[in-house]
């Protein structure tokens, strides 16, 4: 069964939250045809900078790699 949008941008919200950044959820959006991929666009700031960032995620997968996809991308981030 695959993971609802709504879901998808929570996970999302709440791992940007356990890593103390600051940003949000831009949009999240499916994949054409059966939808079991999607793209979520955070706008993240850092100081007076901002940037967007894209997450793709396949959304059938167990949400402990959900998570785990997550925290890689945004840990990526934070070392830019």
């Amino acid at each position: 069964m695959s993971i609802s949008l709504q879901e998808l941008s929570d996970l999302v919200k709440s791992a940007l939250g356990a890593r103390g950044m600051d940003g949000d959820v831009a949009g999240v959006s499916p994949s054409e045809g059966d939808g079991c991929y999607a793209e979520v666009l955070l706008s993240l700031s850092k100081g007076s900078q901002s940037r967007r960032l894209s997450i793709g995620l396949p959304r059938e997968a167990p949400i402990s790699e959900l998570r785990d996809r997550i925290a890689q991308q945004l840990d990526a981030e934070v070392r830019r």
